[in-house]
């Protein structure tokens, strides 16, 4: 009789663990994308930044004399 309840309890136990462990790798799993579909955003994000740079550097040289980069930026922000 407590062997069968040892052995049920065990059961029990290794059952618990189980489910346990499916949703820590459901989880798992989940984070994974989350970080890809991060690391996809981080990418489109520097490169707009990088284009949004070389077009201030380009608007940049090509500028009027006496507009100010206030001016300049406030232009470059209207053309977005």
């Amino acid at each position: 009789m407590i062997t069968s309840l040892r052995t049920l309890c065990f059961q029990v136990h290794i059952l618990d663990l189980k489910r346990q462990l499916e949703t820590e790798t459901s989880r798992h799993v989940n984070t994974k994308e989350l970080l890809k579909n991060a690391q996809k955003e981080t990418a489109v994000l520097k490169q707009q930044l990088n284009n949004t740079e070389a077009q201030l550097a380009s608007q940049s040289s090509q500028r009027a004399p006496g507009k100010g980069n206030m001016f300049f930026y406030m232009e470059f922000m209207l053309m977005m």
